[in-house]
């Protein structure tokens, strides 16, 4: 989320305005899929749901660890996109798992 605006201003030489939408894709992940994650929940433990987002945003960001001076800006909004669904599948089950807990106590 930190390193691609920097990789691809200063590597990449895109405009600041490109840059932007690059880095956007994650949010549009998240926000496309935390809707989902919210029906999705009803037929699964969130637990299950929360585990399998991690495991993407896992792979997503250790891919995008590995970037290189030729990946193409689109190759990084689809990881970034990618990054932002693993949240869209984490962040509902979390922020329901933090509310239940702190109810009970």
């Amino acid at each position: 989320m930190y390193c691609p605006p920097y990789f691809l201003e200063q590597i990449s030489h895109l405009a600041p305005w490109q840059v932007g939408i690059v880095n956007l894709s994650s949010p549009l992940g998240i926000a496309l899929l935390s809707k989902v994650s919210g029906h999705l929940m009803k037929r699964f433990k969130p637990i299950r749901l929360m585990t399998f987002g991690l495991i993407v945003m896992f792979i997503s960001y250790a891919v995008l660890g590995q970037m290189q001076n030729n990946w193409s800006p689109l190759l990084m909004a689809l990881l970034l996109f990618l990054y932002g669904m693993g949240s869209g599948l984490f962040l509902p089950g979390q922020y329901l798992s933090i509310d239940g807990n702190c109810r009970q106590g």
